[in-house]
C-alpha cells in the first residue's frame, strides 16, 4: 500500500486473517501507520513454528514526521531491534506482548514517547489535519 504525497493514514489490516503481512509505504508528507484502532490491536496471531506471519512492514519510516497509531498504551508494547527485511541496516520490531505486529524497515529511530499515538475508546487522531485514509 502506497500513500503517495500528502499526509496519509495507512491501514492495511483487513481483520479476520491470522496470516497477513502488509507492506505500508507512506511517501512524502506526515504519515500515520495504523497498528491499532479504537477496537483493538491489529496483526495479532499468525505465528507458527516460531515465525510470525501477521504484521505490518513499514518501508519508508521518517522519524521526523511519521507516526504509529496503536491501541491502548505503551505498557502493552515493546520495541526490539533485528534484521527482518531490506538492507543490512537494523530494523525495529514492534511487539504487543510476544506477538510481532509491525516492522520498521531499515531504521531503529523510533520511540514510544515521540512516535506513537495511542487510541482507546475514541479512536481519534486529534492533531491530524488534511489527511487521506488509505485502506486496502
Amino acid at each position: 500500500m502506497n500513500g503517495g504525497s500528502g499526509n496519509n493514514i495507512l491501514r492495511g489490516f483487513s481483520g479476520g486473517y491470522s496470516q497477513e503481512i502488509d507492506t505500508l509505504t507512506g511517501g512524502a508528507g506526515i504519515d500515520t501507520f495504523v497498528l491499532g484502532t479504537a477496537t483493538g490491536v491489529c496483526y495479532l496471531g499468525g505465528g507458527s513454528n516460531g515465525v510470525d506471519h501477521s504484521y505490518a512492514l513499514i518501508t519508508d519510516w521518517d522519524a521526523s514526521s511519521d507516526y504509529i497509531q496503536a491501541w491502548g498504551n505503551s505498557s502493552e508494547y515493546r520495541l526490539q531491534t533485528g534484521s527482518w527485511l531490506g538492507s543490512s541496516a537494523r530494523d525495529m520490531g514492534i511487539y504487543c506482548g510476544n506477538d510481532l505486529i509491525g516492522v520498521i524497515q531499515d531504521s531503529t529511530n523510533v520511540s514510544f514517547s515521540g512516535d506513537f499515538r495511542f487510541v482507546g475508546s475514541t479512536g481519534s487522531l486529534a492533531n491530524d489535519t488534511a489527511i487521506t485514509l488509505v485502506n486496502s
